[in-house]
């Protein structure tokens, strides 16, 4: 059966006609709206009319495909939601982070008190005392880090601290 001059009737003169692959023009079908009519049945044939492909051409091929590509929707959303998962991780962990404080890791001693703080300085408690804190001199020389001692007392799973104190 010949082809009549304004119709084509397969996709091999299809897309000899719009000089692109068989597998370009099945392409553009799904995803540019290639004006072809298709025979019913899984296996219909394929037939376009000239006029229509060089209107479509004129229109369709001038605008950008990278927006219209099912792919590049799919790419751009996930990329898009995993950035989005990410920085919600990343602002959620860093909230629940800074909410809860560390176990003990310094004690700072002032002039009536003792502080005891985590490792990035958050006091965990405090300890005021009525009368400034004196030492005796055995004490004195002793560094403060060797007058406290951070480790699990009373076998609970948490941190004590146990404080060298001597009052006057």
């Amino acid at each position: 059966m010949a082809e009549s001059p304004e119709k084509l009737e397969s996709w091999q003169s299809i897309a000899a006609y719009l000089a692109v692959s068989i597998r370009t023009a099945q392409k553009w079908e799904r995803e540019r709206a290639l004006p072809v009519t298709r025979a019913p049945g899984a296996k219909g044939k394929v037939t376009a009319v000239r006029a229509e492909l060089d209107r479509w051409r004129a229109t369709a091929l001038n605008q950008p495909d990278w927006w219209d590509r099912p792919r590049f929707l799919r790419i751009y959303l996930a990329v898009t939601m995993s950035l989005v998962v990410l920085l919600l991780g990343l602002v959620g962990g860093r909230w629940f982070k800074n909410g809860r404080k560390g176990p003990p890791a310094r004690v700072i001693q002032e002039f009536d008190s003792i502080r005891v703080t985590d490792e990035r300085g958050r006091q965990l408690w405090r300890v005021q005392f009525d009368e400034p804190i004196q030492f005796e001199e055995d004490l004195r020389r002793m560094p403060l880090d060797r007058r406290a001692t951070f480790a699990d007392l009373d076998g609970d799973g948490h941190l004590e601290t146990y404080y060298v104190y001597a009052p006057a």
